[in-house]
């Protein structure tokens, strides 16, 4: 157990896969553009870097495992 803070940030989906890597869920940003894609009214186009929320845990802080 433990605790932290939620920070919401956003960030250009290549930043955020330079920050996260296989954190956002993906195995690579090719993967991620192509998830984003979905959600987006027009399809994306080779040098679009939409900016996308990210939720990130902040300064977490873990407590001693019983025994």
């Amino acid at each position: 157990m433990g605790g932290g803070f939620f920070k919401f940030l956003r960030l250009p989906v290549s930043l955020a896969w330079e920050a996260f890597g296989e954190g956002t869920g993906a195995r690579s940003l090719i993967e991620v553009r192509r998830r984003i894609g979905k959600y987006r009214p027009a399809p994306m186009v080779l040098n679009d870097d939409p900016v996308i929320g990210c939720i990130m845990l902040a300064e977490p802080s873990f407590l001693p495992e019983e025994k």
